[in-house]
């Protein structure tokens, strides 16, 4: 037999398949699942937004939070600034103050020259503090006074530690009497 080259052969057509549609084509069965998908999408929109509202309620928390922290150290800084004002007060001499503190502490014994001094002006009161010396420059003292009734008064004076008692009674700041140890 001898053999036919395959264009030569004859074709016979093969029968198609047909595909079978399916049984379930009921309306019903799409309109389900178009609202299953349409909740799906629904619960994952929902859940992305109260994920985002939680967070962004969180941060705003945390903000307020962080202001009102802000808040507390501005108070308790000017808290730390006042006590501290209050404490060593105003200690910027005013015209003619130096001088008059001076003469008066100069004044307290004949010849003494007062060099060294500090002036404190609180919601207390004003406050002096001098080192007076004799004319020989041996020897000297501390003369501590507070400004009453128009004029310097005299507090303390001399060589060693102003008793504590002073210091209470006539309120005298720390930054007058920090050179005497242990008043108070």
């Amino acid at each position: 037999m001898e053999e036919t080259p395959l264009a030569q052969q004859p074709t016979t057509p093969t029968p198609v398949k047909e595909q079978k549609q399916p049984k379930d084509t009921n309306p019903k069965t799409w309109v389900y699942l178009l609202i299953a998908i349409i909740l799906l999408i629904s619960s994952v929109a929902g859940i992305w937004f109260y994920m985002n509202r939680q967070q962004q309620s969180k941060q705003r928390a945390s903000d307020a939070s962080d202001a009102s922290f802000q808040k507390q150290i501005k108070d308790l800084s000017k808290q730390l600034a006042e006590a501290k004002k209050a404490d060593t007060g105003n200690t910027a001499t005013p015209a003619g103050v130096a001088e008059k503190l001076k003469t008066f502490c100069s004044g307290l014994h004949t010849g003494y020259t007062a060099g060294y001094f500090k002036y404190v002006d609180n919601k207390d009161g004003e406050f002096g503090y001098c080192l007076v010396s004799p004319p020989d420059g041996v020897g000297g003292g501390m003369v501590i006074s507070v400004y009453q009734n128009s004029a310097w008064k005299l507090v303390w004076e001399g060589n060693g530690i102003m008793a504590a008692s002073l210091c209470t009674q006539y309120k005298i700041p720390k930054s007058i009497y920090e050179d005497c140890a242990g008043n108070y």
